[in-house]
């Protein structure tokens, strides 16, 4: 027993500002977390909130033909009109969304949104030098 006491005083004896220094760094690192308002805790992983996310369904697109619903059911009852609506579409991407609308090229080559479908453009599809339906072109 005594020389294990005799021991640990020589070991304090030999390393005492070692052991001051990691104190004085433990006790540096406590006043910085307290002051700082740091709490370190074991937090064990648990469920908060339970979300469900759906799929956003479009009753206006239909994703399978991936096709603008709404503005082909108004078509059908009205070609005039959508001609109209389909010559507002100002770009090829826009007018192939539809089942009821064909870029054109006419003799000029001006481009353009019509009313039409696979068959071509509804009025005048001769009057087309191309004409493209859902981005394939059509031979007429």
């Amino acid at each position: 027993m005594v020389d294990f006491i005799k021991g640990s005083f020589d070991f304090f004896k030999e390393y005492f500002f070692q052991i001051m220094l990691a104190i004085l760094i433990l006790a540096l690192w406590m006043v910085y977390l307290t002051t700082h308002d740091i709490h370190i805790k074991d937090v064990k992983p648990h469920l908060v909130k339970k979300v469900t996310v759906e799929a956003f369904e479009s009753p206006f697109y239909d994703s399978q033909n991936k096709t603008a619903k709404a503005f082909d059911e108004m078509c059908k009852k009205d070609p005039y009109e959508c001609n109209n609506m389909c010559r507002t579409l100002k770009d090829v991407e826009t007018c192939n969304t539809s089942n009821s609308c064909v870029w054109v090229h006419d003799k000029d080559g001006n481009q353009k949104c019509v009313t039409g479908n696979h068959l071509g453009a509804t009025f005048n599809p001769m009057s087309y030098a191309k004409t493209l339906f859902q981005n394939k072109e059509i031979n007429i």
